[in-house]
C-alpha cells in the first residue's frame, strides 16, 4: 500500500461526506478503470486493423502460418511485409490480453 498527502481543504470536505479512505479508494479505482479502458480501446483498434487486413484473428493467422503449407508464401505475395505486421500484431494482441487481465483484477476488488 502507498500513502500520499492530500490538501487539508479536501480532507475536510471529504470527512463531511463520509469515510475519506473509502472515497479516495473508490476515486482511484474509477480513475484506474477509465485509464485501463482507454488502453484497451487503443489496443483493440490496432488489433482490428490487422484483422481487417488479413481477414482473421491473430491466433488463426499464427495457426495457419505454422500449420498450412504454402500459406506463408501466399501471404508473402499479397503482403510482403507480413512478418513485420505479425510482430506488431503480436505486440497489440498480447498487450490487449494484459490490459484485459489488469481490468479483471481491478474489477474483482
Amino acid at each position: 500500500m502507498i500513502t500520499f498527502a492530500i490538501d487539508q481543504k479536501y480532507v475536510d470536505v471529504l470527512n463531511a461526506l463520509g469515510n475519506v479512505n473509502d472515497m479516495l479508494e473508490e476515486a482511484v479505482r474509477r480513475y484506474t478503470i477509465e485509464q485501463i479502458a482507454s488502453e484497451i480501446a487503443r489496443y483493440r483498434r490496432e488489433v482490428a486493423q490487422f484483422e481487417a487486413i488479413y481477414g482473421m484473428t491473430y491466433n488463426v493467422f499464427c495457426d495457419k502460418i505454422t500449420a498450412e503449407k504454402g500459406f506463408a508464401r501466399t501471404v508473402e505475395i499479397e503482403y510482403p511485409m507480413w512478418e513485420a505486421d505479425l510482430n506488431a500484431w503480436e505486440f497489440y494482441a498480447e498487450g490487449l490480453k494484459t490490459w484485459l487481465g489488469r481490468l479483471e483484477r481491478i474489477s474483482k476488488t
